[in-house]
């Protein structure tokens, strides 16, 4: 259920059990009147989006029904909706949120046009995969092409993660016939401005009304998968904000129903490509059939400087006849994929494709001579960096 902030403006509770706060604002709190607009906030607002329907509201009615806030033109012609999506293992690991608008007669023009507001993001636009990925077996949903991953501009790793924000899906339109078309959707963080465009020839023959879905995920991994064979390897690159040990490597990934994968934790340095002192850590065996999150733990933690990159990941030994699938999103040149490394003695990081960035982070704690974040009070130095560009943060997470 919405609570009410304003009256003009609602907001849904924050999902304090996540680490990255997830929170969602509807309508603006700096306006008398009720705009069709959504706040989306990540780590306690320490990065946000806001995207607004570019159309006109004088005379617009609002109202909430149940859990959702409901908004209507004053010729009746455009109305949107407002809610929030519940958690599943696929897509929306901690939940999502929905911006219908809803057209109820033909609109003048197909491109329906936002405003946005950014904090401390990057938009990278998610390509589809080609024939040659979808026979090596590959997957990606038919909603991830030409979608968008939102990542923070500069942090990953610890309460951070992969540095994933939220992922955009693409967008689709539906008729009162349950007859449904893709979108195209275009963002230009410059131009402040979200577009998506609705096939003209769906719009000439829909069933009205017509609802157009965008769909904003609460997402940490990525949306696409791929198939990994023995001795692949994958990892993402990043700086720890301090000094600091790593105590364990985690990673999203899925085996098939009755086959297992073991996963052994690696870093590397990002430099060098050399795996660090210390860096081969334990096994986790993923299995079930499952798409979920894996840890691997380090009984001897390998030391990591703030002033040097590294590549956190693993190295993979599938189960004979076995398949299994990681996580990634396309974020070039932020990729690190090693087809021909060596799961019984990793060695050297050959770097196969810089396009892929792999679902896998490190949780780095203190080392004596450094601080960082306090998550849920243990001291822990956050990764502030992504391609050598190092940022320090200092927080409190749970009231520690």
């Amino acid at each position: 259920m919405p609570n009410v902030k304003t009256s003009t403006t609602y907001d849904f509770d924050k999902k304090d059990n996540s680490l990255s706060k997830y929170e969602s604002e509807i309508g603006d709190t700096k306006q008398n009147d009720f705009y069709p607009q959504v706040k989306l906030k990540q780590w306690e607002n320490e990065t946000n989006f806001s995207v607004r329907l570019s159309t006109d509201i004088k005379d617009s009615t609002h109202k909430v029904v149940d859990d959702v806030i409901e908004w209507e033109s004053s010729d009746k012609n455009i109305k949107s909706r407002f809610y929030e999506l519940d958690a599943d293992n696929e897509q929306f690991e901690e939940g999502g949120f929905e911006f219908e608008v809803i057209f109820t007669e033909k609109p003048k023009s197909n491109s329906v046009l936002y405003t946005i507001k950014t904090k401390g993001l990057r938009f990278v636009k998610q390509r589809a995969l080609t024939r040659a990925e979808i026979d090596e077996g590959h997957e990606q949903p038919d909603n991830a092409k030409w979608s968008y991953a939102v990542f923070h501009n500069s942090k990953m790793n610890n309460e951070y993660r992969t540095g994933k924000a939220f992922h955009i899906y693409r967008p689709f339109a539906v008729d009162a016939d349950g007859k449904r078309v893709w979108c195209e959707i275009y963002i230009d963080v410059i131009k402040e401005e979200m577009e998506i465009v609705i096939p003209q020839k769906f719009l000439d023959n829909a069933v009205y009304p017509v609802i157009l879905d965008p769909t904003f995920g609460y997402t940490v991994a990525g949306a696409a998968a791929a198939p990994m064979s023995l001795d692949d390897a994958g990892a993402s690159p990043g700086s720890p904000a301090s000094d600091g040990n790593v105590s364990k490597i985690t990673f999203y990934g899925q085996a098939w129903a009755g086959k297992y994968m073991d996963v052994k934790a690696v870093i590397w340095d990002d430099g060098t490509n050399n795996v660090i002192s210390n860096g081969v850590g334990g096994v986790t065996r993923i299995s079930g059939g499952t798409k979920a999150w894996y840890d691997i733990t380090y009984s001897t933690q390998p030391s990591v400087v703030s002033t040097s990159t590294y590549m956190p990941g693993y190295v993979c030994s599938p189960e004979t006849n076995g398949f299994s699938r990681l996580s990634y999103d396309f974020d070039n040149p932020n990729g690190r994929w090693d087809t021909a490394n060596s799961y019984a003695s990793p060695t050297s990081f050959t770097n196969s494709n810089t396009e892929r960035k792999f679902s896998s982070y490190a949780t780095y704690s203190s080392g004596p001579s450094g601080y960082g974040n306090n998550v849920n009070g243990v001291e822990s130095a956050n990764i502030g960096s992504v391609n050598g560009v190092a940022t320090g943060d200092i927080s409190k997470v749970s009231g520690v």
